[in-house]
């Protein structure tokens, strides 16, 4: 989420931001992709299945049982209200590409080739 939170400060508020760097950032193209990806992830962690089928998904290449003990661990530690309200408020920010090409602040983005995000 970080990345897209920076793209967007650097975009809406040039004069502060000297440049960015943003790492496997969910740049989808619309709102309506970006609902159509992440709001299976919300409605799995209100239902209880909690975090795996989202780790799955970003991880695919980690066995069952780590991702299971990561997945027990950021529950523990974090609020998952909040995660269900990130997951749906996500997608809602999508960038204007348009003033993405008209950025003035350097910006670099790094991306893996099999990352889904």
């Amino acid at each position: 989420m970080g990345a897209l939170v920076a793209a967007h400060l650097a975009l809406e508020h040039p004069g502060r931001v000297a440049g960015a760097v943003l790492v496997a950032g969910p740049f989808y193209p619309d709102a309506e992709s970006g609902r159509a990806e992440l709001l299976p992830f919300a409605v799995a962690q209100e239902r209880g299945e909690g975090l795996l089928p989202f780790l799955r998904w970003i991880l695919p290449t980690r066995d069952i049982e780590s991702l299971r003990k990561v997945g027990d661990q950021l529950a523990a530690s974090n609020d998952g209200g909040a995660l269900i309200a990130a997951l749906r408020a996500l997608p809602e920010q999508p960038l204007d590409w348009t003033a993405v090409e008209r950025a003035s602040t350097p910006i670099t983005a790094l991306v893996a080739r099999r990352d889904p995000l």
